[in-house]
């Protein structure tokens, strides 16, 4: 879960208990998403005004496909 705490300052909460390391860093990467969105697509607003079904998001879909993109990134700087 991403939070937007206050202009410019969000926080991100995660499961940690019976998930592998994978599954971790996938939310983390997710959120990170969440808050490029807070920070320039204004979804602080969207949240609050205009919420679809959940399948039908799209901060909910660009969340998912750019958090394998994150994780692949990290993972060939990290090795």
């Amino acid at each position: 879960m991403c939070l937007d705490m206050d202009i410019g300052h969000y926080m991100i909460l995660i499961k940690t208990h019976n998930r592998n390391l994978t599954q971790i860093y996938t939310t983390l990467a997710h959120e990170i998403v969440h808050v490029k969105q807070y920070m320039y697509d204004n979804l602080g607003y969207l949240l609050d005004s205009h919420k679809p079904p959940y399948n039908e998001r799209w901060w909910e879909k660009e969340a998912n496909s750019k958090a394998e993109e994150l994780i692949l990134k990290f993972v060939q700087i990290n090795g």
